[in-house]
């Protein structure tokens, strides 16, 4: 930079004002240069994990709420049983609506099956009728 402002043809105030402010800048660069510290990783201590000991009794009854609230420990069953009809009456549906589809696919393949059959005595009646027409007309010819 210095070497440029010997070329550029400024007043000297201004050319003193400029190497002022290089020389700032220099020692500001030199500054950071001398106290800049090389990036070290930090180390975390690893978190303890959290220990559950169980509460151990001595007479252990499995199924048995220890809730000493009654109400709580019988609205807890009912809400269990809720559940499970809840559950029973989802799978009875299902199995009725799964009853129902197959008995409408049934109906609607016997009427198809019925409606074929018809078709095809109506074609044969008519194949019949044109086959007459056509013998009648042969004869009819013939004479």
């Amino acid at each position: 930079l210095i070497p440029i402002l010997s070329k550029i043809s400024i007043n000297q105030d201004d050319q003193d004002l400029v190497m002022k402010l290089v020389n700032k800048i220099q020692a500001g660069v030199k500054r950071c240069l001398e106290t800049r510290l090389p990036l070290i990783l930090k180390v975390i201590k690893p978190k303890q994990i959290q220990q559950f000991n169980p509460e151990i009794t001595d007479n252990f009854q499995p199924g048995k709420d220890k809730d000493n609230d009654r109400e709580r420990v019988e609205r807890k069953k009912l809400q269990k049983k809720i559940k499970r009809e809840k559950k029973h009456a989802m799978r009875a549906l299902q199995r009725d609506s799964v009853f129902i589809a197959r008995e409408r696919q049934r109906v609607a393949a016997q009427q198809a099956n019925e409606a074929a059959r018809k078709r095809k005595r109506i074609r044969s009646e008519m194949e019949r009728e044109m086959a007459d027409t056509n013998v009648h007309a042969f004869k009819s010819r013939k004479k």
